[in-house]
């Protein structure tokens, strides 16, 4: 049980044996990033867009369509977690508790995905609505 809250937490030291992966959170990262500079524009890159958003930034930078080819695109590295089935277990109640001990990171996801400039207000509302809201049962 303690190890748990202190993972959800994001406390402690090497606490897991994967290393401190759920150590440095969102929390972690907004902290020495953009909590300072509330005003300034955040690009995002989504996992399950990657190569897409990586393109279409690199592209809004400066770059080419060709700099993100065909064989960097392809190039994953995976320990095959894709392809298992994701079966939390939780209850509907107990996404709900859990929304509740991730009260901070959800607000600093928000916070990013909403100041996200290369995301269109339609999909960060989606991502919002279906994913976060939906499972935290939040009602707008």
């Amino acid at each position: 049980y303690s190890l748990g809250v202190r993972a959800i937490a994001g406390i402690g030291s090497n606490v897991f044996q994967g290393g401190p992966h759920l150590l440095y959170n969102y929390h972690t990262y907004y902290h020495e990033t953009i909590e300072h500079f509330p005003k300034t524009e955040v690009l995002a890159i989504r996992t399950e867009h990657l190569w897409d958003d990586v393109n279409d930034l690199n592209f809004a930078l400066g770059g080419n369509e060709q700099d993100i080819n065909d064989k960097i695109q392809k190039h994953v590295n995976t320990f095959g977690s894709e392809l298992k089935p994701v079966h939390s277990g939780l209850t509907r109640e107990g996404k709900v508790i859990l929304c509740c001990y991730l009260n901070q990171e959800n607000k600093i996801y928000e916070d990013i995905l909403r100041r996200a400039v290369n995301l269109d207000k339609l999909e960060k509302e989606r991502y919002l609505r279906d994913g976060l809201h939906s499972d935290c049962g939040v009602i707008p």
